[in-house]
This record gives C-alpha cells, structure tokens and sequence, in this order.
C-alpha cells in the first residue's frame, strides 16, 4: 500500500519529469521492509505486534533493577541485555516503575520494550556515560554515549508506551554556561548524552514512546535503511533560562526551569527508505533533520551516503526552529515526501541550511496537505555560516531542486525567502493550491534563484508577488 501511494504522487506530480520518475519508482519496488523478531531464563511468550511473531520477554526486574527512581541501575540493566543475548535473544520488558540508569548498550538479537508506567530515566551525572568514538554531526569524533545505544542491530525493536526520559536539565545548563564564558563554544565542545543513538541498525522500528528531556538530541539514526518510527512523542523544553549572569556559576538543582539546546527530535543521518509517522514534537531546535557530513571534502566521503526515499505523514509539529530541515551537515538529500501534518509552533515548515564549505544536492521533495497554525515561512533556504571551514580549499557549488508544496492551509509570520550563496543555484520551486493569511506575504528570493512558480496560490486574499534580489 505504501508503494502505490509513492507511486501515485511521484506520478501526478508535475515537478518529476519521466526519468526522475523512473528513478523514483525503482527506489519504490526496492523498498521492503524484512521485520523479525528473536528471542532465555523462563521467559514469558509474547506476541510482537511489529513483526507478527513470538517474542520471549524478559522483566528488567529479574537481573536485580530496582525501580525506586533512586538506585542506578546501569549494570543491572546491562546485565539483562547481556544475558538475553547469549541466550539467543528476546524482549528486555522495562515494568512500571522509574528506572535509573547511565548509558546502555543493545546487542543483536536484543529488542526493549517500555510497559505503561514505566519510565527509564537517564542518570545526571555525566561519569555514567563513557565517552566513545561517535558519528556526530557528520564525523567520527569522540563524545560520550547516548542513554540508549544500539550498533549493528538489524530488526531491532524500541517500543511500548513507557516514558524515556534524558534527565537533561544537568548538560543544558553546562552548555549554557559554557556559552556564557565562551560564545564559539560547539555542541560537542560540551559534553552531553544523546538519549537514542542507533547506527547500522537496518530494519530497526521505534514505536509509540514518550521521549522527553534529551540532554542533546532525541533521536539519532545514522546508517539505517528501512527504518519506521511511528507514534513517538517527543518534548524538550523550549522556554526558560539559557545564558548569563541568571544562570553562570549556580548549580542546576538550584535553577527554575531551563531551555534544551540544541534538541533535536529526530535526527536521520545517512539512511535510506525511511517511514517517520503519526509523531508529536516539540523542542528547541528542529523537529525533524535529514543530516550527513561536512567540509570541503564531504562528497568522497564513503561513510556518508545519501538521504533517500524518506516519507513522513501524519505528524503534529508543535514548537521548534524548523518542521523538516535539510542540513546543516549534508551532502545528498533526495526523494523526501512530507504529508497530513500540522504545523502548530510558529517555526518554518521546510527549512533548507545551505553550507558553503560543503558541496550539498537537495532534490525531489514533496510537501502536501499542511495545516500551518501559524507557521513561520512557507519555506526558508538560507547561506550557514556557523562553523563553516573551508580548510583552504575553493568554495564548492551546491543545488537545490525540484521542491513542490501545496494544498496549504493556515497561517504564517512570512510568505518564504530563498536565499543562496555564492556557489549555490536553487531551481524549479513550485507552491501550488496555497491559501495563507501572512503578515509577510513577499515571497523573496536571491540572485542564483529561478524557476519560482506559482499556481492557484493566495496570500490574504491576493495572489502574492515574487520578490527578487537585484543582480
């Protein structure tokens, strides 16, 4: 069912010509998803409602994890991943209760499952996540493990309706203070623990959890194809203190509420046919970001393979910097559908982060029926300074093309503004079907800009006007 409805928008739309859509289709049949389920220490048998087969689960309680919200709980917990694997694989089951714990590893064969009630709660002290060799922000480089990590896990299972919560008000206020000291500080020039890091994991499935209060971003998936996440819930707070003399020097048990910086909600990295649906997000950074590497040297870089064929429908976006952002570490982000979501937090529906020291390709994008209320563009495409390095090499070119939104409905601060650097050409971008009340209604595009379309397009009331950068 999932291919015929691609099928039907890559065909019915304009914007694919017949061999974008030949390509198109080819990547559709290709695109399966194998779901299986494993299973120790008399476990009960269950019925994995994933992959329609039995499962053998395993209480977190029986390898001594004590759920008093007090007692870490890491090696316990370990322990039982552990056990469950050399037993031939089944279901860690987390019970009711608040489970404390530093960062666990999942092993092959090994899925989690989170009962209503049942909260596990990341550890505040920074000691209790090892620092590793990491794909962060489009390199290997050291920071310290997430809450949750899985490598080279294929069909795991992340699933339940219990609470995953980072614990993260202890690593925001250290990056704030931090910034406060030194404003060049980076995300990783602090170190704070992601809350799920999944890499290699093909097949993998997130289902139907509460993630809140990531010490840095939500959910990080890096080389995973066929990969769904379905009915997640994520929130980190976007209100509070940040920075200065309100926040230097004091203890974060003694601080009222914080801002979660830089906490992504779904962070996808490198993979291919992705399904990302029926999601409610609301952090201080963007909802949903397609990411891949960085530099001058970006394109050979093997480690880093395209974005492709990414669907994500149904989804509730409440508050955040941008809804669907491309970048800002990115290559090759293409085939990217986005559909029947809301747009609640006033942030900009596609978001596109042009870097000039990485030669970039954003292609073949589709976002329809969109209620905006409001929103804050349309669509944004903007030059990304921070952190730029060259590295001594010439400014490479950068593309972006192909991009269709239409059937949208609601309200915006801005119409849309396409702006590129020096080395960049942003072509063919068509807004079809669009009724919007926006106190901005100027769309706005720079110099290397053409082939901006409109059709059946209102803005209070009016058709709206293209407003170019003089050459």
């Amino acid at each position: 069912m999932t291919r015929l409805l691609l099928i039907s928008i890559f065909a019915r739309n304009p914007v694919f010509t017949d061999w974008k859509r030949v390509i198109a289709f080819s990547l559709i049949f290709s695109f399966g998803l194998a779901l299986t389920a494993r299973a120790d220490m008399q476990p009960s048998a269950t019925t994995n409602s994933v992959a329609g087969t039995k499962s053998r689960e395993f209480p977190v309680t029986s390898f001594g994890a004590i759920g008093d919200g007090q007692t870490l709980g890491t090696t316990a917990i370990q322990n039982g991943i552990d056990t469950i694997a050399a037993q031939g694989g089944g279901t860690l089951n987390i019970t009711p209760g608040t489970f404390l714990t530093g960062a666990i590893f999942l092993k092959p064969g090994v899925n989690l499952h989170l009962e209503a009630g049942a909260v596990l709660k990341g550890s505040p002290e920074l000691k209790d996540y090892p620092e590793v060799m990491t794909r962060i922000e489009g390199l290997k480089q050291p920071l310290v493990a997430a809450l949750i990590n899985a490598s080279n896990c294929p069909n795991l299972r992340i699933t339940g309706s219990g609470t995953i919560d980072g614990n993260g008000k202890p690593f925001w206020v250290s990056f704030w203070q931090a910034i406060t000291r030194d404003p060049k500080t980076t995300n990783v020039g602090v170190k704070r623990p992601r809350l799920i890091f999944l890499e290699h994991c093909a097949g993998a499935h997130l289902e139907g959890l509460k993630l809140i209060n990531a010490g840095f971003w939500n959910v990080h998936v890096y080389d995973c194809n066929q990969l769904v996440i379905d009915g997640l819930d994520i929130t980190a707070p976007n209100q509070g203190l940040r920075s200065g003399a309100e926040i230097a020097g004091k203890r974060w048990q003694d601080l009222g509420p914080v801002r979660a910086p830089s906490s992504d909600g779904i962070d996808v990295d490198s993979c291919q046919h992705v399904i990302i649906r029926n999601c409610s997000i609301g952090v201080d950074d963007d909802n949903i970001a397609l990411k891949g590497s960085k530099g001058p040297f970006a394109q050979a870089d093997k480690a880093s393979a395209p974005v492709d064929d990414v669907l994500i429908e149904n989804c509730i976006f409440r508050y955040g910097h941008g809804a669907l952002t491309f970048g800002s570490e990115a290559t090759v982000i293409r085939n990217v559908i986005m559909r029947h979501c809301q747009i609640l937090g006033g942030h900009t529906v596609l978001r596109l982060k042009l870097r000039p020291d990485t030669g970039q390709t954003y292609e073949n994008v589709l976002i329809e029926d969109l209620t905006v209320n409001p929103s804050g563009r349309l669509i944004s495409a903007t030059p990304w300074l921070q952190y730029a390095d060259l590295q001594g090499q010439p400014q490479p070119p950068s593309l972006v093309r192909n991009v269709t939104i239409r059937h949208v409905q609601g309200r915006a601060k801005e119409f849309g503004a396409l702006t590129n650097h020096a080395t960049s050409v942003i072509e063919n971008i068509r807004l079809e079907d669009v009724d919007i009340q926006a106190e901005q209604p100027l769309f706005k595009t720079g110099k290397g800009v053409s082939g901006v379309k409109f059709s059946n397009v209102l803005v209070n009331g009016v058709s709206p006007q293209l407003e170019t950068a003089r050459k």
